[in-house]
This record gives C-alpha cells, structure tokens and sequence, in this order.
C-alpha cells in the first residue's frame, strides 16, 4: 500500500483532489489507519482513478462523473467518448489556430504602407463552364463541407477539366456566416448536372467574362486578408471599382497528409467608377 503523498506521486494527481475524490466517495482510500487517520492506497486502484481523470477530462462534472462510475463504464465506452472529445479539441485547436493567422495578417495590414507593392495581374478572362451549386452557409465549416464533396468527385473529372478544377463565386457581401457562396467544378465534358454527397446538386452554368485584377495567394484563407486589402489600395490608386462578383479559383487543394498548401486564384473583376 502506498500513503497518500506516495500515491499522489504514482498516480500524478494532487493529494487535496484525492481527498476531495474521497469525500464524494468517488474514489475511498483502500485503507485508513483508525490510529492516525493516515490514507493508504493501492495499485489496483489506478485504473478506478484514471477512469474519473478520463471522464473529467471529457468535460463532466463529478456528479455526473459519480453515476457513470459507479455503473463501471466500459473501456469501448470511455474510449469512444475519449475519441469524441479528442476531436472536439482538435477541431478547437483548428479554430484557434485560424485566428491566430488571421490575426497576424491583421498586424501586418497596420505595418504594411499605403503605397506597398503588390505583384497583381491584369487580364481579360474568358467565359469558364461551372458545374455548381449555390448554398447559404450558415458557417465557415459548412462553406468546407460543400467544398470537401465537390472535391470528393473532382479527381474522376480531372482529366476533362480545364486548370483550375474547383471555383467559387462569392454571391455576397464578406460575412462569417449565412454567406452566399456558389461552388462547383471548371471545364468543358461536364455533365448538365450532378448530385453529390451532402445532398447538393451541381447544376451546368458560366463563369462570365471579366476583364479582372487577380493575385494567387499559398496557404490558409486566413492569408486572403492581407491580398484583398492590396487590391483594394490597387484599386483605389488606379481610380478603379470592383464590378462584379469575386471569385476564387482553386489551383492546387491543401493535404495536411503530404503537406501541400492551398493555392488559390482570386479574380476581382474591375472597372471605372460609376458617376454619381
């Protein structure tokens, strides 16, 4: 048997949560001396311990954690509810990870000079054939939802598209969610329409021509900031409006698996100020 500070060591927990543990009865020491008081604890009571840690670490509280316990959930069960917080967290991270990007464009727009060289191109663009669907997304992860099922079934087409393979139209103004996004695929040899994975249905229409100002960015679209403010500074020193819908067109999708970063298109179509 091990005392409690010897316990508190083997197990990783403080001694003030392993009394505190007692006094809920969720986990009594294996034996109290009635002389000194002193709590003595065993080996064989990790797994018990671990399992409380597990689940507390899954967000329940320790009433909730008192029920579960005391019905002796299942390795299989603790297991899935591990998975499921493990994901939750990563998605978290992922999340958290984003604004930090976006934060750090935000620094370098209050750094970055009014007149700052920007590598824009300048170009007519033809009319592209676009299979796609238009969807409200109610959030930036919906709006990647979409994205992911159309490049679920852009590999089987690659060969009959043109470069890029996937686009989007952004169909309102910049929100961070119920934005009106229209997505699909580029090219000819598409067919008139295609129903694909989260019940959207591709529907065959035109990306019109634009005479556009377009810069290629590599990276989260968090990094997108930073290129719309140098249009913008662009537009305005060349006495120019956007006149039309932006798009994006994907050249190259990201793949955490090899490392590969996105690299995207963007197209602001452009033209001379209307008078007032």
């Amino acid at each position: 048997m091990f005392r409690i500070g010897e316990f508190s060591h083997i197990a990783r927990v403080s001694t003030r949560s392993l009394r505190y543990y007692d006094q809920l009865g969720l986990l009594e020491p294996g034996f109290v001396d009635p002389e000194t008081g002193y709590r003595h604890y065993t080996a064989s009571q990790l797994p018990r311990l671990n399992r409380i840690l597990a689940l507390k670490d899954i967000g329940l509280s320790l009433d909730e954690i008192a029920g579960l316990i005391d019905r002796e959930v299942s390795p299989d069960e603790l297991r899935g509810m591990l998975v499921v917080k493990k994901s939750e967290l990563e998605q978290e991270l992922t999340h958290q990870q984003a604004r930090l990007r976006l934060i750090e464009t935000r620094i370098d727009e209050i750094d970055t000079p009014s007149d700052d060289p920007v590598d824009l191109i300048v170009r007519d663009a033809p009319p592209r054939p676009f299979l796609s669907a238009r969807h409200v997304c109610r959030s930036t992860d919906e709006g990647l939802e979409l994205f992911g099922h159309i490049a679920a079934v852009a590999d089987s087409y690659r060969g009959k598209l043109s470069t890029p393979f996937m686009g989007a139209v952004w169909k309102s103004d910049f929100r961070e969610s119920a934005f009106d996004l229209q997505a699909g695929l580029i090219g000819s040899g598409l067919p008139t329409e295609l129903t694909i994975q989260g019940g959207f249905t591709l529907s065959r229409g035109e990306i019109p021509p634009a005479r556009v100002v377009s810069m290629t960015r590599v990276g989260p679209a968090e990094f997108a900031h930073g290129i719309y403010g140098s249009v913008g500074r662009w537009l305005e020193r060349n006495d120019l409006s956007l006149a039309g819908e932006i798009r994006e067109l994907i050249l190259e999708l990201p793949d955490v698996r090899t490392g590969t970063e996105a690299v995207v298109e963007l197209e602001f179509p452009i033209g001379r100020p209307s008078s007032s």
